[in-house]
């Protein structure tokens, strides 16, 4: 490789591994400042992250970027975005800011993936070594060897509770659970050992796995179970066996679904009476954003403008449910 080929793409990774520390951000001056830190962090690594990859780009003075469905979908989101945001009012500008970021780095950085698939090796390396982190500092909270970010909880990892914790570590495995099959399947065009990437792989497994349940976020457990399903299903069955099991034998697929569905119903009714009253209020909430979605169903409410739209169906919502029903009286 040209030495300063090699100096631009280590330049890119470096940028990359700073924007993916971001659930590491933290900025005690801020109100808020675990929060606000993160979205600080990575509205800065932003910057020199796209600059690189728009220079690597004009430099090398050709691109081999193909408009796709997913480039179509977010170019669409971001016009949904701009035409749906309260200008007038501005709610909640740094998040449209940050979400508006976010979507915009997309295109420079398929673009530079597309020219070097190396890249995304070394980013999804890097984003397992953060799963890392975050379970071991949890494992640590759990045995009182490092203090939590919240007073009622004791494993929040570098969150500010567990939720969010729960939800990052819930993303993290199923891309592990991916990344080792995918290295299994193709051991030999991998662009590192095979070893160092599968036990690296192995071992963001089983820290996730045994710091998840700590959590006690039932829904980061739905999307660990749901999306690392559906990673196993397309590297050991995928659409052609399914296809072709199908056909041989329907009986059998038929009983499969009907004992998955009967799993899977007695597992969301034991996740309700976990916390059923939690539950409730979540329904609760849910029923109420109902009314406000029904209120908006088109255009919606944009950028910060949910909180409004909830408190109006809210205030609509809570006289009507408490009065007494006049039939009984």
């Amino acid at each position: 490789m040209n030495p300063l080929n090699l100096v631009r793409n280590s330049l890119c990774v470096v940028a990359i591994g700073i924007f993916l520390l971001t659930p590491f951000g933290n900025n005690e001056d801020m109100v808020n400042g675990l929060t606000a830190g993160k979205i600080y962090w990575c509205t800065m690594a932003i910057f020199p992250m796209v600059g690189l990859f728009l220079y690597k780009q004009v430099r090398d003075r050709y691109s081999c970027f193909t408009f796709s469905i997913p480039d179509l979908m977010v170019a669409l989101f971001i016009m949904v975005l701009l035409l749906t945001y309260d200008w007038k009012l501005n709610p909640n500008a740094t998040v449209f800011i940050f979400t508006l970021q976010m979507l915009i780095a997309w295109f420079p950085l398929r673009d530079a993936i597309c020219k070097e698939p190396v890249l995304i090796s070394y980013a999804v390396l890097i984003f397992l070594f953060t799963g890392i982190v975050q379970a071991l500092w949890g494992i640590m909270q759990v045995y009182e060897l490092a203090d939590s970010t919240h007073p009622l909880f004791s494993t929040t990892g570098f969150f500010p509770n567990p939720g969010p914790y729960s939800g990052y570590l819930a993303f993290v495995l199923p891309v592990a659970v991916g990344y080792l099959l995918h290295v299994r399947k193709n051991k030999n065009s991998i662009n590192f050992d095979y070893s160092v990437v599968y036990y690296i792989s192995a071992v963001t497994i089983l820290l996730i796995i045994a710091v998840l349940p700590v959590g006690m976020s039932r829904s980061a457990w739905l999307a660990a179970f749901f999306s690392t399903a559906w990673v196993l299903w397309k590297y050991r069955v995928g659409r052609r066996k399914y296809r072709i099991f199908l056909k041989r034998k329907p009986r059998r697929v038929l009983l499969y679904t009907l004992l998955v569905v009967i799993v899977a119903g007695g597992l969301m009714a034991g996740l309700y009476h976990l916390k059923k009253d939690s539950a409730d209020g979540r329904m609760l909430i849910w029923k109420i954003t109902t009314h406000a979605f029904l209120d908006n169903p088109v255009r919606g409410t944009g950028v910060g403008g949910f909180a409004g739209a909830y408190a109006e169906a809210q205030a609509n919502y809570l006289p009507a449910a408490m009065q007494p029903n006049t039939r009984n009286g």
